[in-house]
């Protein structure tokens, strides 16, 4: 609804009388046709950042990505407004009044065409249809009424300003996708289905073999997301839980038929009767960890301790804070891998990748990263990394028992 750089010149044309003015007004219009394309397809670059940002984990980076670019978008809109400005001198060696105009038009474009694809790339398609109807609907509307040029055009720029009103905050709830195939869950959504889970239920602990090939594993890994509600703890351990009352559980005949000898190490606890013993579970999993660290203060203080070499931010603040350590120089592919790095771990907790050179965690409380920490792999083991990376999990799991 907002590529209206054909539509404006039909504006032009249903109140041409053929005079000077209005001709050049019209000329105009089709000079800037393409100043007008741009000031809207700009925003179609951020499509893809806000779909990777999709996920609740993500809100905050979200809203921080949202807030800069609305931002930007007013300014966006401001430059091609003087470029139309310029132009209009330069051709008519004179500022007509309709340049004046183009100001509102050139700024509420802009910042309707980002809120429009933020809607579209968040499933809002219903309020993306409505605040473009709301352009549409001017532009009918000048149709039947008998208006001087500025007027008409005064009143599709109202229509802008109302689709900019409507779609800044979408009134209708997105539309959801369906997974028709269940899926292996990211941990801690994991962990918290299995919190808001009120039945008795029995959890199996697995252990694949890492030789295996990708296309056996994820054979089994989609049989055993079909069985029970999984997920991966890192590349090899694997967590599942399901209700005691199900018909077909999870056993060692079911495993020996479809593991193909993927699975190394089998176990199963007794059952829980609450959510609060499976997730008390959790907790020993790994019997070598025995200190549990309450306050964030105290997690700094032993990060600074065991790891001075390495440096952590505070993600609720900005980045040159004083709170922050500040990092060593890293490449913008360095930072790039930190980022996804920090969504593996909420995916899979003790996952590391080879193409970065330090392990990444954070501690997050109510679905939003708190701390990042990075450890240097050249100066630090894998043990020692992997202590600290079970440490966090174990924080992040008490914050999560404690929360309502």
């Amino acid at each position: 609804m907002l590529r209206a750089e054909g539509l404006l010149i039909f504006i032009m044309l249903h109140g041409f009388k053929f005079s000077t003015n209005d001709y050049n007004i019209f000329l105009l219009f089709y000079l800037l046709a393409p100043i007008i394309q741009s000031g809207f397809n700009w925003a179609r670059l951020f499509y893809f950042d806000s779909k990777k940002l999709e996920n609740k984990w993500l809100h905050q980076f979200h809203i921080k990505l949202k807030k800069g670019v609305f931002t930007s978008s007013i300014w966006i809109g401001l430059t091609f407004w003087l470029m139309s400005l310029i132009l209009a001198y330069l051709y008519f060696h004179k500022i007509l009044l309709i340049n004046w105009l183009l100001l509102p038009f050139f700024l509420l474009r802009s910042i309707t065409a980002y809120l429009q694809i933020v809607a579209f790339s968040r499933r809002h398609y219903y309020d993306v249809l409505i605040s473009g109807l709301f352009v549409f609907a001017s532009i009918i509307l000048i149709r039947f009424i008998n208006l001087s040029l500025y007027s008409e055009f005064s009143i599709v720029i109202l229509g802008i300003a109302l689709s900019t009103w409507y779609i800044l905050k979408p009134k209708i709830r997105a539309l959801k996708t369906i997974n028709v195939v269940p899926q292996i869950l990211p941990f801690y959504q994991w962990a918290m289905e299995l919190k808001n889970n009120k039945n008795p239920i029995k959890i199996h602990f697995l252990k694949i073999n890492r030789k295996i090939s990708g296309k056996v594993k994820n054979i089994f890994l989609q049989l055993l997301a079909n069985k029970c509600s999984a997920c991966k703890i890192s590349k090899t351990l694997f967590l599942c839980y399901q209700s005691h009352q199900a018909n077909n559980l999870l056993n060692e005949s079911w495993l020996a038929k479809n593991s193909n000898g993927i699975i190394i190490n089998y176990s199963t606890p007794s059952i829980h009767n609450n959510r609060q013993n499976a997730l008390e579970y959790l907790f020993n999993i790994n019997k070598s960890v025995h200190e549990h660290i309450d306050y964030t203060i105290q997690l700094i203080d032993k990060f600074h301790k065991e790891f001075p070499e390495g440096f952590y931010l505070n993600l609720e603040k900005k980045p040159k804070s004083k709170e922050n350590t500040p990092p060593f120089n890293l490449s913008k592919n360095q930072l790039n891998e930190l980022f996804y790095q920090l969504i593996r771990f909420s995916h899979s907790p003790l996952a590391t990748s080879k193409s970065i050179d330090f392990f990444v965690t954070s501690t997050h409380e109510n679905r939003r990263f708190k701390l990042l920490f990075t450890i240097p792999k050249k100066i630090y083991t894998k043990n020692q990394a992997h202590m600290w990376l079970k440490m966090v999990r174990r924080h992040n799991l008490s914050t999560m028992i404690n929360s309502r």
